[in-house]
């Protein structure tokens, strides 16, 4: 007689999804009696433009800002399985430095963030678009930041954040 060890998930985290980027990551498991199954225990990934195969690929293209938080379930040929809760940030694409969200970087960029720190200008769009220099604030740092890279070939645009 063989007993064949418990099913156990063995993917630690996910990475971040980005809007309108394709997102694939294979979950893993092991142990179990024979193939394992991956479902989406409640059925919290329908609708959000990604789905998970039979085999464990989480797969697809969110189209809208969230955290999901689902939980996995694999099952083997003889009813054994594990449940482990996941959290997946689905994020804004966007180009560090591009406040004003019209895919360039330049003195625009600049005037507009001037504009929303002095003068209750627009908020940059994303937000975190607005963080050049990676302090985890927007304030003037930022705009001299940029214009230290438009105009004196200072370093990128969140060329030092994490």
């Amino acid at each position: 007689m063989t007993i064949n060890p418990e099913v156990n998930i063995t993917t630690e985290s996910l990475p971040v999804c980005t809007i309108g980027v394709a997102y694939v990551q294979q979950m893993e498991a092991s142990g179990g009696t024979e193939t394992l199954v991956f479902t989406d225990r409640d059925g919290i990934l329908e609708g959000t433009g990604l789905t998970l195969s039979g085999d464990g690929i989480l797969s697809g293209m969110a189209s809208e800002v969230s955290t999901l938080e689902f939980t996995l379930r694999v099952e083997d040929q003889v009813g054994g399985y594990a449940d482990k809760p996941f959290t997946l940030e689905i994020v804004v694409r966007y180009i560090c430095g591009d406040v004003n969200d019209d895919e360039q970087v330049n003195i625009g960029d600049a005037v507009y963030l001037v504009a929303y720190i002095f003068k209750d200008g627009p908020a940059p769009r994303p937000i975190e678009s607005g963080d050049v220099n990676c302090d985890s604030a927007i304030n003037i740092g930022d705009a001299v930041y940029l214009i230290n890279y438009i105009f004196k070939d200072g370093p990128d645009p969140c060329a030092e954040c994490p």
